[in-house]
């Protein structure tokens, strides 16, 4: 069976019946039990979760564990099976934190997502039969009622008072009324009144609808097969990391070719080249550089947790530090998604008539209100709730007010006539009614109020509206003699205007601040709505978004070549009226012009955006499944100001990552230049050539040093002018100028400290009648404590490249003064302990060797200072 695909909003439902071969009173039990077999299932495919295995395996994609992994197989082949079992433990270590991280982050989204079961009800023969949203099908006829969610993409057959929240689907924070009418032809999605929509929400009123779309055939399941076509862009790290690790390799192939030509030039066996050219490569490899990146962006994961945020891929936290614009929705992101009343007038056309207005907002209702847990829980229309609370912060308990004066009939609103109208007692032989809706309709049937006094208010009620408001004319009518009922023409005439509310879903409370960091920050805002031109305009003012007043539509949009697209996304900071196609297209503009781009979004219609983005940023509390999904980012409490803290920590992330590699690198340098310097003029004594240190200790120095030096650099606490600077730029390296002269000149005076001491204390144990291999054991033990306890002192000038120590305190970051007192003790054990000593080729120092190491590695103190002073100096007379 096969139904051709029609516009079937603007066709009237007799002929949408015929074409789906169905009937008022629903399909038959058998014919039913077919369609599904026919069709399938009514459920949008879902991507398989990732096991831990698989994410456990996919840690290893990695430039730098590459390079890890090629050195550990060439220091295999020459049987060196301690260092390889020391690089296969530090990519092990590194992949496990990944991974764990990673699964946590997918059973965190699970917990989020709603997992009850959903039932829908169907005709089936004339009969109601309840059954699961999955066994829905083509030409089902449902049952529809408040408070449910919409299994399918129907068309309205019959409706009573049905209005439809698709904030998840549209962006719309108002409710939709729907009826049985055709729609236009051309009508857009929001509005299409005569449809309802899979995923959306009933929030008032009861009818029938017939299915014409279901699974992924759905609006619903179009956009989440929009998103199996998005590929995921690489993030801003990612992408210096691979230059970096390009640039490592590069260097180190290089370097250890020329090193052991240079060898053979002097005369040594290729065995001997080999040794101290795997050598060089292992001390200029940063082993510990995957582990310290994946360790600072878990840190930075662990202190978002703190703050309700969970992170989906540990490199987001980073890629948020690097946004320079984020963009974003506006229903249940900037604003509550919920009515508020924002003003109101009353005119006192009679006495008391005050009384009468609040009455009126309270009982022309039929939100409800319930105290659970001490918290007020509300029912009903937006519209409703929004004057519950209203006439509850004028001191009037609408539940007491209904206990009094009862209610005798009621007529609901409806988009026709638009109004709605209830009908009380008063005194035992009059009967008032109460009216509330559309002033343009009401206002007319008033009598209290004369011609030029009516003018007068007609241009109030356009004030009231301006910004896209929702205004309302509250009346009331008064009835003498007995009456239990009345009809919409008792209403056509005398009635008495009260006074008028406008209301709008306001901004959340700390998003204009929150906007306002990120301005000054550096990083462009923009808002990306389905609503009113007028409302988004409003909002954006309101919460601080730049040129509000400049706003581009979704159709005006479709109508702009590529270049005037590219030259109007990056001015242009809201747009409305957007469809989740237009949403994809501005990004996709942005980032042709290398932004990072962030987006925010809670619905279905924002999924594709959220994957597109270089980091989507999902509501826990609002957002769909298909959203959280989608996102890399998810803000559990939907608590905007979050969304400001994660971008400051972004950057702190980054920040201590620089820190990190600036540790490292100079001392990978230094032990690279030891070995070219040893390969070039040390001696070759009974054939086997003079080194200053061994390929194993040169892992001991990098183990100890990344993992208790470095490491703990990733705690460090943020500078103070992180939300200050300008983003960087994507295209940006990790080695800037900065820290490639910072490696060059620590490298560089590393090597001439260990260098002349090693050689100092070598000819002067040869004077003393050593043995050559005990004093070069001894001198290369002195050489690694050496390495070790420069890197002690230059840590400290790590912890900040702005600021001095003395301002950010000593004794401020806890976990580096614990790895400093952790390195030294390791470093007595290495020196000290029979089983180091076996394994490392260390050997025992005097405590006057450990006093002459400790005063001869402090005067990198001094020297960079005279560095730091001497750099500014050039970058000051550069600026000029």
């Amino acid at each position: 069976m096969f139904f051709e695909k029609k516009p079937w909003h603007a066709l009237p439902f007799e002929t949408l019946i015929l074409e789906l071969k169905t009937s008022i009173e629903g399909l038959s039990e058998k014919e039913a039990a077919f369609r599904l077999k026919e069709f399938g299932k009514n459920l949008i495919p879902k991507k398989k979760q990732e096991g831990i295995v698989k994410i456990f395996f996919k840690q290893w994609r990695s430039p730098l564990i590459y390079i890890l992994l090629f050195s550990m197989v060439i220091v295999l082949f020459y049987k060196e099976v301690a260092d390889a079992l020391v690089i296969f433990g530090l990519v092990l270590i590194n992949t496990l934190i990944g991974a764990v991280q990673e699964y946590k982050s997918i059973q965190a989204i699970e917990s989020l997502n709603d997992r009850s079961d959903a039932f829908a009800i169907v005709k089936r023969g004339g009969a109601h039969k309840k059954i699961p949203v999955s066994e829905v099908t083509m030409g089902d006829v449902v049952y529809l009622e408040a408070g449910e969610k919409i299994p399918a993409d129907m068309r309205v057959i019959s409706s009573k008072n049905l209005t439809c929240d698709e904030s998840v689907l549209t962006g719309e924070s108002l409710p939709v009324s729907k009826r049985a009418d055709p729609s236009l032809l051309d009508a857009t999605i929001s509005d299409r009144k005569s449809v309802v929509y899979a995923g959306t929400l009933i929030k008032s009123g009861v009818g029938y609808g017939c299915v014409f779309g279901i699974g992924k055939e759905t609006e619903f399941g179009k956009i989440a097969s929009m998103l199996e076509s998005i590929v995921p862009l690489d993030t801003p790290l990612k992408k210096s990391l691979a230059k970096l690790a390009k640039g490592v390799t590069w260097f180190t192939a290089s370097a250890a070719l020329i090193n052991f030509f240079l060898g053979y030039l002097r005369g040594y066996g290729v065995a001997q080249g080999v040794l101290a050219s795997i050598s060089l490569a292992v001390s200029v490899i940063p082993e510990g550089l995957p582990a310290i990146i994946t360790i600072t962006a878990a840190i930075g994961v662990y202190r978002m947790a703190k703050r309700k945020v969970i992170i989906r891929h540990l490199e987001a936290v980073e890629t948020l530090g690097s946004a320079t614009v984020i963009c974003t929705d506006k229903t249940g992101t900037l604003t509550e998604n919920k009515m508020k009343v924002v003003a109101f007038k009353i005119y006192h056309a009679k006495e008391k008539e005050e009384d009468h207005f609040y009455k009126a907002a309270a009982l022309c209702n039929t939100a409800t209100k319930e105290y659970k847990e001490g918290r007020a829980l509300y029912h009903g229309d937006p519209t409703e709730i929004a004057l519950i609370e209203f006439v509850n912060e004028h001191g009037i308990e609408e539940t007491q007010l209904r206990s009094h004066i009862a209610r005798i009939d009621i007529i609901p609103f409806e988009a026709e006539k638009c109004f709605m109208a209830t009908l009380h007692e008063h005194h035992e032989n009059e009967k008032i009614a109460y009216i509330k809706g559309a002033s343009e309709v009401l206002l007319s049937k008033c009598s209290n109020v004369s011609g030029s006094a009516k003018e007068i208010i007609k241009k109030e009620l356009e004030e009231f509206a301006t910004g896209g408001r929702r205004c309302l004319l509250i009346c009331m009518k008064r009835f003498q003699g007995f009456r239990q009922k009345f009809h919409e023409n008792d209403l056509d005439h005398d009635l008495e205007c009260l006074g008028v509310v406008a209301m709008e879903d306001p901004p959340r409370s700390d998003v204009k601040k929150a906007i306002s960091t990120c301005l000054k920050a550096g990083v462009k805002v923009k808002m990306i709505t389905g609503d009113h031109p007028s409302t988004a305009q409003k909002i954006a003012a309101l919460v601080g978004i730049e040129n509000e007043s400049e706003i581009l539509t979704g159709q005006e949009l479709e109508k702009l070549s590529e270049e005037e697209l590219v030259g109007l996304v990056k001015r242009v900071n809201v747009f409305a009226r957007a469809l989740p196609e237009h949403k994809l297209i501005i990004i996709q503009a942005l980032q042709k012009q290398n932004e990072v781009v962030a987006m925010t979004g809670d619905g279905v219609n924002d999924s594709p955006s959220l994957k597109q983005a270089d980091i989507g940023i999902s509501l826990g509390v609002s957002g769909t499944t298909v959203a959280k999904e989608a996102s890399d980012m998810i803000l559990v409490d939907d608590n905007f100001s979050s969304f400001e803290h994660a971008v400051e920590e972004g950057r702190r992330v980054y920040d201590n990552l620089i820190k990190c590699i600036s540790n490292i690198f100079p001392t990978n340098l230094s032990q690279a230049l030891m070995i070219m310097v040893a390969v070039l003029f040390f001696p070759i004594n009974q054939g086997v050539l003079l080194m200053p240190i061994l390929p194993l200790q040169i892992l001991w120095i990098n183990l100890v040093t990344s993992g208790f030096l470095s490491t703990p650099l990733a705690f460090e606490k943020t500078e103070p002018d992180v939300m200050k600077r300008k983003p960087r730029k994507p295209s940006s390296r990790i080695l800037n100028r900065f820290l490639i002269v910072r490696t060059l000149f620590v490298g560089i005076v590393m090597t001439l400290l260990a260098v002349g001491m090693f050689l100092y204390e070598f000819k002067t144990k040869i004077s003393q009648g050593m043995e050559i291999e005990q004093a070069r054991r001894f001198s290369q033990t002195l050489c690694v404590t050496m390495h070790v306890f420069m890197q002690v002192f230059y840590v400290f000038k790590c912890r900040s490249f702005h600021q001095k120590l003395r301002s950010i305190g000593v004794l401020s970051n806890r976990p580096l003064l614990a790895g400093v007192i952790l390195i030294i003790i390791a470093q007595v054990i290495f020196s000290e302990h029979p089983f180091m000593q076996k394994v490392f080729n260390s050997t025992h120092l005097p405590v006057k060797d450990w006093i002459r190491v400790l005063f001869v590695t402090f005067l990198i103190i001094p020297i960079i200072d005279i560095e730091k002073m001497v750099f500014k100096k050039i970058t000051k007379r550069e600026k000029k």
